[in-house]
């Protein structure tokens, strides 16, 4: 039996999910269908933002997804909210942008190579 109140530090959530994958913002010869891990939702307490929580959470992932190889996945993706402080967070932890479009939007779509994590 617990004794003092629990409180959720982070949150979550993967699908699978196939894009296409498409070199310096262009559909080329290089280009090929792709299977990822959506990451749906990744949030953090408001009060222990910024003590290293989120890099956590996503380098646990890039470790589950690259050791052993036991997926099919080549890489992470998610529809970040267009933010700076968000985007930031997710370029420190080596994610791209997918195109150079929707700059404007709500929401873009980055990714990262899980290659990169296995060299």
């Amino acid at each position: 039996m617990l004794r003092r109140p629990v409180e959720l530090a982070t949150v979550c959530c993967l699908s699978a999910h196939s894009f296409i994958c498409c070199l310096n913002d262009r559909l080329s010869a290089e280009a090929a269908l792709r299977s990822a891990a959506k990451i749906g939702r990744l949030g953090v307490a408001e009060k222990i933002q910024r003590d290293g929580y989120g890099k956590k959470v996503l380098d646990y992932l890039k470790m589950s997804f690259t050791t052993g190889i036991k997926t099919g996945c080549r890489f992470l993706i998610i529809d970040a909210y267009n933010n700076e402080k968000l985007t930031n967070f997710y370029h420190k932890n080596g994610f791209r942008y997918l195109t150079g479009e929707h700059v404007g939007d709500t929401t873009r779509i980055m990714y990262f190579d899980l290659i990169r994590f296995i060299r």
